[in-house]
């Protein structure tokens, strides 16, 4: 206060003999405190030496008694911190200008925290709006890019809580923008408080590695993931959140196995994971959490025996998962999560009703998800999500219209999947999914192109999406579905190749399809997509070398082909899949026998398989491709001398898809040649 501008100016104003005599005595401590003689004791004395003169000046003066109340005020603010009493110390020993910076600094710092706490204070009311948001979202009122807005806001106030980061890198995943949900979710890493948070964001990391195509570097992470949560939940096996989160890491892990192509390392992770969740929603009956953990681990466990050819254990897991989807529903009716939540295990019963031959319940199946999926989309537009699940609906229907005989509504279907797949791959480059999904679109497209004989076009698209493959091979050396997308084309472009006439370059694509498919059988036999996949492979290989003459490599590639589809029919006579595929190798088995000379063999063949696809072709009658097969079966038979089935079975079969709609251009060929060889058997045996 002695030091103040202020002081000194009321000082001048007002000296007299007893203002000077006043100054005077603190000029006289001064001296005293510096000669440091007595220190402590001259201090207090100066002290108050120095507030006798402002005193007096103050009862002299009403002016500078406002002023000094006010200069006051503001010194014992700066003084109530350390800082502030140091650089104060430091202006009354002379140090002015040095006070001065360090009370700027002060002031600054300050300010800053003032500006903290407000933005702190205003997040804390955007991040309730957020949650609202996000809740609204779930009811259809809002879009995805609503949410990310208002989450974004709620980072920028206050980007120390790991709860904000987590949520907006799943919106940034269910949006499209899968590198800014990578950043979001490295920033919860950088935030994260304790070993459980730092277990989430390591699981967010893992999903989105894993869909950016690195499945190793995926799994690396997730098993750090779940050693942590592992750990929290022994640590404290009564706490229900520990045990919740090692169900999901569970679920993660296996999702990432099952991408390696470790098939009993995946069921064991969600088996684990569904005994977790079982035991969870047992106890807390009421909690619609639990009960979606135990449907998604039903899913997922489900999956894993469909891919191991249990089609009848699969089917199980597969409708408790939809009942309880179906319940939570109904009870939350408004709840898109929900309504998506049915559509994805529909779409999972379907897959198994077409294992199955029944063409039609799984066209029923994904009808009524796409339909759902439709009105999804239509809420949010913005959802990334929304749209891939319309492009795997629109794949599985177009798969089934195709079947059926149906090319040109199989085509639309095809055409608008690949428009989609194209957007989302070009809206992020960085997504190993969305390329996938575009090279998925290409085999179907040219599907299509081939059954209407457009063979360079459909070779085309087929090259196309082999592209693609190769370079998400190159990023991702372990794994198994990429490969095996790879050797699926590779048999697409073999077969084109063989249509063509171009037996050298379809038996190049055909071994290259079977080094794939022996590999990955010799990784984990337990995967019957893999053992289908060699054998297909085996069988093209089969057919090559018969048009080539090699009647002893031929009938050794079949019989290998055959070994693998008995086993798969063994142990699942319910698949429809196995059950064709077997049919159709005994007739390639047929056809060398027959090239051999041996007719007692290859009717013995034919027969086995006609009995077959006869089978198949009674289960489902709607589906043309069984009806195809089956003609073409009875058409290997009736060439044959003194076999009863004749020209006329052939043509009664195709009679029949014509009747249904079901008939292709090529098939009208076959028909017309079929009925041209019954009109000559009936004039050859007329009398």
């Amino acid at each position: 206060m002695y030091y103040a501008a202020a002081t000194q100016a009321a000082a001048q104003r007002e000296a007299d003999q007893r203002i000077r005599a006043l100054q005077e005595h603190v000029e006289a401590l001064e001296a005293e405190v510096a000669a440091a003689d007595g220190i402590e004791a001259r201090l207090e004395a100066l002290t108050r030496a120095r507030d006798e003169v402002v005193a007096e000046l103050a009862l002299r003066d009403r002016q500078y008694a406002r002023e000094i109340a006010v200069f006051r005020e503001a010194v014992e603010d700066i003084a109530s911190t350390p800082e502030g009493a140091t650089a104060l110390a430091r202006y009354n020993a002379g140090d002015r200008l040095g006070a001065l910076s360090i009370l700027d600094d002060l002031a600054e710092a300050r300010a800053r925290a003032r500006e903290t706490a407000a933005a702190i204070a205003e997040a804390t009311d955007r991040r309730g709006i957020a949650n609202l948001a996000l809740d609204a979202r779930d009811q259809g009122d809002v879009t995805t890019g609503d949410v990310i807005a208002r989450f974004e806001a709620v980072v920028a106030l206050d980007p120390t809580q790991h709860s904000d980061w987590i949520d907006l890198s799943r919106l940034y995943d269910e949006a499209g923008r899968l590198e800014d949900a990578a950043s979001a979710a490295a920033q919860s890493l950088e935030v994260a408080s304790d070993d459980r948070a730092r277990s989430i964001s390591m699981s967010h990391l893992g999903e989105l590695t894993l869909l950016q195509g690195d499945t190793t570097g995926a799994l690396d992470i997730l098993m750090q993931s779940l050693a942590i949560s592992r750990r929290l939940a022994e640590d404290d096996p009564g706490s229900v959140e520990a045990q919740a989160d090692l169900a999901f890491i569970l679920g993660e892990v296996g999702r990432a196995r099952r991408e390696q192509g470790d098939l009993a390392g995946a069921l064991e992770a969600f088996e684990e994971s569904l005994e977790t969740s079982r035991r969870l929603a047992g106890g807390n009956p009421n909690s619609a959490d639990f009960q979606r953990d135990v449907y998604l681990a039903l899913y997922n466990a489900g999956n894993i025996l469909l891919d191991q050819g249990d089609v009848g254990g699969a089917l199980g897991h597969y409708q408790e998962s939809f009942e309880i989807a179906q319940h939570l529903a109904e009870t939350n009716h408004n709840s898109t999560s929900a309504q998506r939540d049915i559509t994805v295990i529909v779409n999972r019963i379907g897959n198994v009703r077409l294992e199955q031959g029944n063409l039609s319940e799984a066209l029923s199946a994904y009808e009524q998800g796409l339909a759902i999926r439709r009105r999804l989309a239509e809420a949010d537009p913005g959802s990334a999500w929304a749209q891939r699940d319309i492009y795997v609906s629109l794949s599985k229907i177009g798969d089934v219209l195709y079947r059926q005989g149906n090319p040109t509504d199989a085509l639309a279907a095809y055409e608008e999947m690949m428009a989609i797949s194209e957007g989302l791959a070009l809206a992020d480059e960085s997504s190993a999914l969305a390329q996938r999904d575009h090279a998925y679109s290409l085999d179907r497209v040219g599907d299509v192109r081939r059954d209407q004989g457009d063979l360079a076009g459909a070779l085309l698209v087929y090259e196309e999406g082999l592209a693609i493959r190769r370079r998400l091979a190159e990023d991702d050396e372990g794994s198994v579905e990429v490969q095996r997308d790879i050797n699926a084309n590779l048999i697409r472009i073999g077969d084109v190749r063989f249509e063509q006439g171009d037996f050298a370059g379809a038996l190049v694509a055909y071994e290259q399809s079977l080094a794939i498919s022996r590999q990955l059988v010799e990784a984990d036999g337990s995967f019957a997509r893999t053992q289908r996949d060699l054998a297909d492979s085996l069988a093209s290989i089969g057919a090559v070398k018969l048009e080539l003459g090699d009647l002893s490599a031929a009938a050794n590639a079949y019989e290998q082909s055959l070994t693998i589809r008995r086993r798969l029919v063994e142990a699942d006579g319910s698949s429809a899949l196995d059950r064709h595929g077997l049919a159709a190798v005994l007739a390639g088995i047929g056809d060398v026998r027959l090239a051999e000379e041996n007719l007692t063999d290859a009717v013995t063949a034919y027969e086995e398989s006609l009995a077959l696809y006869r089978g198949i072709a009674e289960a489902d009658e709607a589906s043309a491709e069984s009806l195809r097969a089956l003609a073409r079966s009875l058409a290997r038979l009736a060439p044959l001398p003194d076999h009863p089935v004749g020209w006329s079975d052939v043509v009664e079969v195709y009679q029949q898809m014509d009747n249904r709609g079901l008939m292709s251009a090529r098939d009208q060929d076959l028909l017309d040649h079929a009925r041209d060889l019954a009109r000559a058997g009936e004039a050859e045996s007329a009398p």
